[in-house]
């Protein structure tokens, strides 16, 4: 079990998002999360970077260097190890940084990528759940509290009583290639990212950083 500990300058929630990307729609996504003063990881598939409607190496290194974490977006459970070692590789050489997390289709994969690849420390699920830091045991299994598009005062709601445990992590994620060029969902998303911003007893971080703070003496 992690180390229970205050988060970054005493703050008593941690707010942090994750998304599946690769597409040319995390750029506009990575402009929205910088002006609301959100972090998190991109999942990409290093396989895709290039491709017609995908993000550029240079875009992938674009992301890192503006803030945000980049992992590993896992294609399926039948990779080898060989495979996924070349994956991480890859993405570490295009990202220009050592990669930590990934995003698979199921558990039977985390389990797999988990014990292939030692230098990734965090499996990142999509089942959604309260999470408080103190009860994070498997990094391999890490949850999310709703998608980022969830109903407004759902979102509030969670947000409440995730707030209310005092080491409280609320975990929003989504797939910008969702929302493709439809305005009216991008407001949306605003409209949620906006409110959960900018409050002075939370901490925006990654889950990377959040793995940092509390399993590194």
């Amino acid at each position: 079990m992690p180390s229970v500990r205050p988060f970054a300058n005493g703050n008593h929630l941690a707010a942090i998002s994750s998304w599946l990307g690769g597409t040319q729609y995390d750029l506009r996504l990575a402009r929205v999360l910088h002006q609301y003063g959100w972090k998190g990881t991109f999942f990409i598939d290093p396989d895709q970077i290039g491709k017609p409607g995908m993000l550029s190496a240079d875009e992938v290194r674009g992301l890192r260097d503006s803030g945000f974490a980049v992992g590993l977006l896992v294609d399926s459970a039948g990779n080898d190890a060989g495979a996924i070692q070349n994956a991480v590789l890859s993405l570490e050489a295009v990202s220009n940084g050592a990669i930590e997390s990934y995003a698979a289709p199921d558990t039977q994969s985390h389990s797999h990528v988990a014990a292939e690849s030692p230098g990734l420390v965090i499996g990142q699920r999509f089942d959604e759940t309260e999470i408080r830091a103190s009860d994070i045991t498997d990094w391999h299994s890490f949850p999310v509290t709703a998608r980022a598009l969830h109903d407004h005062m759902e979102l509030r709601e969670r947000w409440e009583a995730i707030e209310e445990t005092g080491d409280g992590v609320f975990h929003i994620w989504g797939n910008a290639a969702e929302y493709g060029g439809d305005d009216d969902i991008w407001a949306d998303l605003e409209c949620n990212l906006a409110w959960f911003c900018g409050h002075q007893h939370v901490w925006y971080c990654s889950a990377e950083d959040l793995y940092r703070h509390l399993t590194v003496p």
